[in-house]
């Protein structure tokens, strides 16, 4: 777990993008400047110097990665200093609970041996790395030992930290069935694979065809556009040109000026939200959805893709005489009654769950779902530890 440098990226871009649907657009915020391969300056945060103690790798870790994922989308919410502090804020915990356990217990076994100036050296690599890893090389040179894993291929581990080589050519593989794990060689480009984790580092599992590839760069084609599939590599994805062409780029794809059409809640311009209209389309079933300056606390707001309210604030939709009538409404605080009716309608990370907003949970807390624990496993409603074995 969180042995691999991408893996633990695609991750951390999962908790940041769950932040717009929890506080909003931060609104009012300059732009970032616009990137090239490797991305723009950004707003990010200053990380650390020297070895990184074990305590510390969850905050480094995090940082070196929200940073990333903030200079390879300029111009966009991602990008903005506020959106930067949320994403380390939720990812530190996500890190700490899912890794550090296993770590602790992997080191006195004697399985490991941690080494701070390595993953310092592994962390300094990230603000040259390119946004679609085309030098990927140098991360697997910086990071390839960090942990310094003891288990040979063929060995019994509880985690890929354990393996030696890890993140390079072995990972703890196990299932329900097989607890604990086996330290196996990761496959090679055409070799199976259920998940990315399970290919050698500068590979991708397309979920296509569940097979090893060599990552697609920006600018390539992808999806309908490319009959060979393939997956985006780093911090891209597949995003339709304006030829109509899909490509790899940007995460967000090109962000949206004030009345462009948009189609998603990060899909506008920093301070823009993605509205929806009166206009519509598809022979006037279906609404059409423009980047517009978010409503005030006292004007008429849209219940939409993205919170179009100020921050801390939410837009419930409501019916007055068949009319639609909505004003931004203070979000609702952790464990106060909610309805689960709208979006953005808890407060910070916290969802509707059973009729009350639950925040994000630590190792212990009370839970209804795997989503509500940092670790994402929720056993007997309490968060448990992250582990091949368990509960």
């Amino acid at each position: 777990m969180y042995s691999r440098s991408q893996t633990c990226l695609f991750s951390i871009f999962a908790v940041c993008s769950s932040l717009a649907a929890c506080s909003g657009s931060p609104s009012g915020l300059s732009n970032a400047p616009d990137a090239g391969s490797t991305g723009g300056a950004g707003s990010g945060l200053v990380p650390g110097t020297g070895p990184v103690a074990l305590d510390d790798f969850p905050h480094e870790m995090a940082v070196a990665l929200c940073n990333l994922l903030a200079r390879c989308n300029p111009n966009s919410i991602v990008s903005t200093p506020e959106y930067t502090q949320q994403c380390v804020n939720q990812a530190e915990k996500a890190f700490a609970d899912q890794s550090i356990p296993a770590l602790q217990t992997a080191i006195a076994a004697g399985k490991v041996a941690y080494d701070g100036s390595k993953l310092r050296s592994c962390l300094d690599v990230y603000p040259q790395l390119a946004c679609d890893y085309s030098n990927v090389s140098v991360l697997e040179a910086a990071c390839g030992s960090v942990w310094g894993g003891a288990v040979a291929s063929g060995g019994i581990c509880n985690s890929s930290f354990e393996c030696a080589s890890t993140g390079v050519t072995n990972n703890c593989k196990s299932s329900t069935s097989t607890c604990p794990g086996v330290c196996s060689p990761r496959s090679g480009v055409g070799e199976a694979c259920p998940s990315t984790d399970d290919c050698l580092e500068n590979l991708a599992c397309d979920a296509t065809d569940h097979l090893c590839k060599v990552p697609l760069k920006s600018g390539d084609a992808c999806g309908s556009s490319n009959p060979n599939g393939g997956v985006c590599g780093g911090v891209t994805r597949c995003v339709q040109s304006p030829s109509g062409q899909s490509q790899c780029g940007s995460l967000l794809g090109t962000l949206g000026h004030e009345g462009d059409i948009c189609s998603g809640s990060l899909g506008c311009l920093v301070g823009l939200a993605c509205t929806r209209t009166s206009e519509l389309a598809d022979g006037g079933t279906s609404p059409i959805f423009r980047c517009e300056k978010p409503a005030t606390a006292t004007e008429f707001c849209q219940y939409t893709l993205s919170n179009t309210c100020p921050d801390g604030q939410f837009c419930p939709y409501a019916l007055t005489n068949g009319t639609s009538s909505s004003h931004c409404t203070a979000q609702i605080e952790p464990g106060q009654a909610c309805t689960g009716n709208y979006l953005y309608e808890c407060k910070g990370d916290a969802r509707c769950a059973n009729g009350t907003c639950l925040a994000r949970q630590r190792v212990g807390g009370t839970c209804v779902s795997d989503v509500d624990c940092y670790t994402n496993k929720c056993a007997n409603s309490v968060c448990v530890a992250y582990g091949l074995c368990g509960p």
